[in-house]
């Protein structure tokens, strides 16, 4: 007879490994056992799928033993985040929060040790976020453009997202979450 397992849903984006390159593809939550809860990678290693659990909820916080692997797999997600929305490298280190050039160009040669949870927190929402306009807009297109288009909501003043993501730091990065979550919930906001 099998054991039940008490799960959770939680909100994450799959990671595909294939042949060293991470891919990512949007989820808009999965159940997970309790168990498995505080750690926010889980790991399917006979599909090569890395689970990235949504790090910027106060519940999540990586396990010392995980978090290279974490920061391995969030760096690369990124690149290719940052691939796709087309950012030039000081874009890209603002919303990294600044690493030193060394630091960054260590993290595009794949030299990538443990990161602080502030790093790992802002590649948790821009992965929401990518994961979010990818579930809102169907053209992928318009989906990786949306950042950097002049946008009229309020928060974003007629500038593209992205002035409000790399100038706000994290809460920047949290209010355009948020606002992308609230128009996923239905909101017109």
């Amino acid at each position: 007879m099998r054991k039940a397992v008490a799960t959770q849903w939680v909100n994450c984006a799959a990671v595909e490994n294939t042949n060293g390159f991470f891919h990512l593809k949007p989820l808009r939550a999965v159940q997970l056992p309790f168990s498995r809860i505080k750690d926010p990678i889980d790991i399917h290693r006979d599909t090569n799928l890395y689970f990235l659990l949504d790090m910027s909820s106060p519940d999540v916080k990586p396990q010392p033993e995980n978090k290279t692997t974490i920061s391995e797999a969030g760096v690369r997600t990124f690149l290719n985040i940052a691939d796709a929305w087309k950012l030039n490298i000081d874009t890209q280190r603002a919303l990294l929060g600044f690493p030193s050039p060394s630091t960054y160009f260590k993290y595009k040669a794949g030299q990538i040790g443990p990161l602080a949870h502030d790093v790992l927190t802002r590649i948790s929402l821009i992965i929401g976020i990518y994961k979010g306009l990818h579930t809102l807009y169907a053209d992928e297109a318009l989906a990786d453009s949306w950042v950097n288009l002049p946008n009229s909501n309020s928060l974003f003043g007629g500038k593209p997202a992205l002035s409000l993501m790399t100038e706000g730091g994290i809460d920047g990065l949290c209010q355009t979450r948020r606002l992308i979550d609230s128009r996923l919930g239905g909101d017109s906001v």
